[in-house]
């Protein structure tokens, strides 16, 4: 039997709803995927930001911290992470920051948790060619390099200007850290199966940026915070006003020898040689009278011999020859070693508010100290073993040290300082949401913290993927 035109038509129909069905399920499902792609995009938009503001709470604490020991000498005991200061997967709310640290030493496998210090590294800003060829991977062709670019720029604002150099590729500055989180991720981990390369040793390798800094400053005082006064500029009052230690005929003497010798530093100290001051007027001149007072004790004005009451008047010496003492210098030191270190933290010798580029005895590493002039790798490693026993207050306990010379000293005195007030923290926020043991979205937070001003400011801000 033929199909009628009715049967034909019903047909046709029921192949065009089938069809409809096909296609409006096929957009359906579409728009389900597409939905569930917005909702998780939404969603990890909305971890993200969680897991940047974890971030910035760690960022927060550390300038907290940063705040309070503003007027302390800083040693990486006061930075780290311990038993009262917990900066390892500190936890908020339905997620963690931790705040990791540069280490100490550059060998060191194991992460270290805390607040890093500028000053512990090479400032390439103000470091001579001499220093920077000591930098470990740096030779004097690549010393030059970069003096040259900081003088065609007038400053290196951030480490990474070293990649306009030819000889500093991205491996040269960074080594192994490429993505620049301070981890040692899987991936820079495994030899060569995946990028970058790397020697598998467990060791996260830096490359020349774990001994550099452009902004490494302290402020110019005490490790008490107190004000420093002037030697080369003050007057001997002022001097022993202001530096409780510092006796009236010490103050002289210093004021006697920068009258030869400029003082280029607190070190020259050593060499001031103490003087004596004698009055000109001769004894048997200073109490010449007629021995008589007048009813309240006073004697009368002495008169020259030959002279009677009323027939001439007192010849009288000039101003400036009756006050004017003779100066004697001796061969005694106006400062013994004792003495020197006791004031050595509260004089200066630069008007500056803040000393740019000084390097932190208390946290500088072994091979960052082996840069200074005059410093080998012994003596860079006796400063680290004298400060795990006895933590610095003043350069001048760098004579302590064995090995350390006044001459050693003199070389590196206006290089160092037991303090900084410039700070770099790398926080990582990690959101962990409940009933997710696994997984989990993180940001990382690196930033640099200034405290040379008054008030504590944020000099430089990266977020991390």
């Amino acid at each position: 039997m033929r199909p009628t035109g009715y049967t034909m038509r019903r047909g046709v129909a029921l192949i065009l709803v089938l069809w409809l069905l096909t296609v409006l399920s096929a957009v359906a499902l579409e728009l389900a995927l597409f939905s569930r792609l917005r909702l998780q995009a939404t969603r990890n938009t909305g971890d993200g930001v969680r897991s940047l503001s974890l971030a910035r709470s760690g960022v927060e604490r550390a300038v907290a911290e940063l705040k309070a020991g503003k007027d302390t000498a800083q040693a990486l005991e006061d930075l780290r992470e311990d038993a009262k200061r917990i900066y390892h997967n500190v936890e908020l709310g339905e997620g963690a920051y931790t705040l990791l640290a540069e280490p100490a030493d550059s060998s060191g496998a194991e992460p270290e948790y805390g607040i890093s210090d500028e000053a512990a590294k090479v400032n390439l800003n103000t470091a001579d060619a001499a220093m920077l060829s000591r930098v470990p991977g740096i030779n004097a062709d690549l010393a030059a390099d970069i003096i040259a670019l900081r003088s065609e720029n007038k400053a290196i604002l951030d480490v990474s200007d070293l990649l306009a150099i030819k000889r500093i590729d991205p491996f040269v500055l960074y080594g192994e850290d490429q993505n620049q989180n301070g981890l040692l991720d899987a991936n820079e981990d495994d030899g060569d199966e995946s990028w970058p390369a790397d020697n598998g040793d467990g060791v996260l390798e830096r490359g020349l940026a774990a001994y550099l800094t452009c902004c490494s400053a302290a402020r110019n005082v005490a490790s008490d915070g107190k004000q420093r006064v002037n030697i080369a500029q003050a007057s001997a009052q002022d001097i022993t006003s202001a530096v409780k230690g510092i006796s009236q005929q010490q103050a002289d003497s210093i004021v006697e020898h920068r009258g030869k010798q400029a003082l280029q530093s607190v070190a020259d100290l050593l060499d001031v040689l103490l003087v004596e001051k004698a009055s000109n007027q001769k004894p048997e001149e200073k109490n010449q009278g007629d021995g008589k007072g007048d009813e309240s004790g006073t004697r009368e004005p002495a008169r020259p011999r030959g002279a009677e009451s009323g027939d001439q008047k007192p010849t009288e010496k000039p101003a400036e020859e009756a006050g004017k003492s003779k100066t004697t210098t001796t061969d005694k030191k106006a400062f013994d070693a004792a003495g020197f270190k006791a004031i050595a933290d509260y004089v200066t010798v630069s008007e500056e508010k803040v000393l740019q580029g000084v390097i932190n005895v208390n946290t500088a590493s072994a091979k960052v100290l082996a840069c200074l002039p005059g410093v080998d790798e012994a003596l860079a490693s006796a400063i680290c073993d004298y400060r795990l026993r006895h933590k610095f207050e003043s350069t001048a306990e760098l004579l302590d040290v064995q090995g350390m010379s006044v001459d050693k000293f003199k070389g590196i005195c206006n290089l160092v300082s037991v303090r900084s007030d410039v700070f770099s923290v790398r926080s990582f926020g990690v959101l962990q949401p409940a009933g997710e043991p696994s997984g989990g979205t993180y940001c990382c937070v690196v930033a640099v913290i200034d405290r040379t001003d008054d008030k504590i400011r944020l000099s430089s801000w990266r977020e991390l993927p």
